[in-house]
């Protein structure tokens, strides 16, 4: 059986080829359960009809009644006592309910939809246990459906391979998952999908501003750099080491274990997130699956792709039978893409327009209303100063602003943390090795230094020297408007302390 969008192709064991309406799908995914409530009972007739006593034409013609026989033949009494003997057999707990279930089976053809006998015209009236099983439960099945049976006689195939193949089943689940998976999205997330590139300078907090939006989400992380492939990011062939010696198996990469799980969860939403999405070549990296992420107004792909690589399609229907209908990959409208972008690292690769075309960018702008906590210690010519991170950023970021140099390679609040600048010995180490290193090596690597730094100093290395010998290292201007910033500061936070407290009664107007 071959299940596509719009038809279900069937070949028998005779070899014969059909082909049906797939609205019969539908009809099973209602009606397998019921197919798969006969089978108890299909399986007591079958043992039944072993019994050479049961197995004549008279006898199991009688059955089902309409209703139960005041009186009953020894014969009809044998035929019940053998009934809860096997039923017995199989579950003893529970023997004396199943057992009044199978009479109501035997002796209430209404029960279990079998129809009242009327008229020959009638055509389940003329089902009874001497037809063999398969065929007295397809009456059954087809007058539940309601559906005309001369035009529909494999219909009941169609609910019995969904009933007894869990392969089946399983593709249909996912059908109808997929269908719903927009409604069942926006109930249990209020969510929509999104593909977002977060971008601004170092420290803007691109990261955090992600983690916010994912929190109480499922979410898969993956870090791009100059040698990601797309390998990498789908995944591939490996070799494995197993008690048999090597194995080559497709080990998958974090695009197609977030779209997995997605897929296998439409309920939920999910969040690949990539950092660094430019420190890559990511349209390279994305290859043909930079299609994808065109959405259409349900938030699923708009266009779908070929799985061309077997082995990757091999784990894909290992892994979600009948989720990638005619052999086509897609983005399901569970799964958002989040990525952040750093333009003033020295190894970012652009991003080409038919790539970045497919993004929303959100900017991340130099908000230091919050920032880390901490000091540094700054040489000067009237000694040493006290300043906060805050306002050394600040301060620098101003200085390359009359430089003309991008807001994207400035310092960001959150370029240090709290951890490394929370004592003096900590705060000068970060001051050194991370916040003048990126100053010197990158950002004024082809400007003038000696806007920001003393133009005695020549090389990195006397930058560090003279930290270490308490020397003054930062240039006249810089020092002159650092100093008026501390004296800025200092006035606001004296004014604030001198601002007289109001007393309860003063705020309330009482004498």
């Amino acid at each position: 059986m071959e299940i596509s969008e719009y038809s279900i192709e069937y070949t028998n064991d005779k070899n014969q080829y059909g082909i049906f309406p797939s609205k019969w799908f539908w009809v099973a995914s209602v009606f397998y359960k019921l197919a798969q409530a006969y089978e108890p009972y299909s399986e007591i007739l079958a043992h039944l009809k072993k019994i050479p006593e049961f197995n004549n034409e008279d006898f199991l013609k009688q059955y089902p009644f309409e209703h139960e026989p005041s009186s009953k033949t020894q014969e009809q009494l044998d035929f019940e006592k053998e009934a809860l003997s096997f039923i017995t057999s199989k579950d003893p707990l529970t023997a004396i309910q199943n057992f009044d279930l199978f009479k109501k089976f035997i002796y209430e053809r209404s029960w279990w939809n079998q129809g009242e006998v009327s008229t020959k015209k009638d055509k389940s009236s003329g089902k009874n246990f001497w037809r063999t099983n398969k065929d007295l439960f397809k009456s059954t099945l087809l007058t539940a459906t309601q559906f005309i049976v001369s035009t529909s006689d494999k219909l009941t195939t169609i609910i019995y391979a969904v009933a007894e193949e869990p392969l089946i089943l399983n593709k249909l689940q996912n059908i109808i998952n997929n269908i719903n998976a927009v409604n069942s999205v926006k109930a249990s997330s209020g969510k929509p999908v999104e593909n977002i590139i977060f971008y601004g300078a170092p420290g803007t907090g691109k990261s955090f501003a992600i983690e916010e939006k994912v929190k109480g989400h499922i979410s898969i992380r993956t870090v791009f750099h100059p040698e990601t492939q797309y390998s990498d990011f789908v995944g591939c062939l490996r070799p494995s080491m197993d008690d048999n010696g090597i194995e080559y198996s497709f080990k998958k990469g974090p695009f197609i274990e977030a779209l997995l799980k997605a897929l296998k969860d439409p309920e939920h939403h999910y969040y690949l997130i990539i950092e660094e999405i430019n420190r890559a070549p990511a349209a390279a990296v994305f290859g043909e699956l930079f299609q994808l992420l065109d959405r259409d107004s349900n938030g699923e792909s708009e266009y779908r792709i070929d799985i061309n690589d077997k082995d990757l399609l091999n784990l894909l229907n290992k892994e979600h039978p009948g989720g990638f209908p005619d052999n086509k990959l897609y983005i399901p409208n569970n799964l958002s893409l989040y990525a952040t972008m750093n333009s003033s690292d020295q190894a970012v690769m652009p991003l080409d327009t038919a790539f970045k075309r497919r993004w929303k960018f959100e900017y991340m702008p130099l908000d230091f209303s919050t920032s880390p906590s901490g000091y540094f210690k700054i040489n000067t010519e009237s000694g040493e100063k006290t300043v906060s991170w805050s306002q050394f950023a600040q301060v620098v970021n101003l200085i390359l602003s009359t430089l003309s140099i991008p807001e994207d390679r400035h310092l960001g609040p959150w370029f240090v943390n709290e951890n490394e600048i929370f004592d003096q010995k900590n705060a000068k180490k970060t001051l050194t090795g991370k916040v003048l290193m990126y100053i010197w090596d990158d950002v004024l690597r082809h400007s003038e230094r000696s806007a920001l730094f003393n133009t005695d100093i020549k090389t990195f290395g006397s930058l560090v020297k003279k930290i270490e010998n308490n020397e003054i290292i930062f240039s006249e201007n810089f020092l002159k408007v650092l100093e008026k910033e501390i004296e800025k500061t200092n006035a606001e936070t004296q004014n604030e302390n001198l601002k007289p407290e109001i007393t309860e009664e003063e705020d309330t107007g009482e004498n």
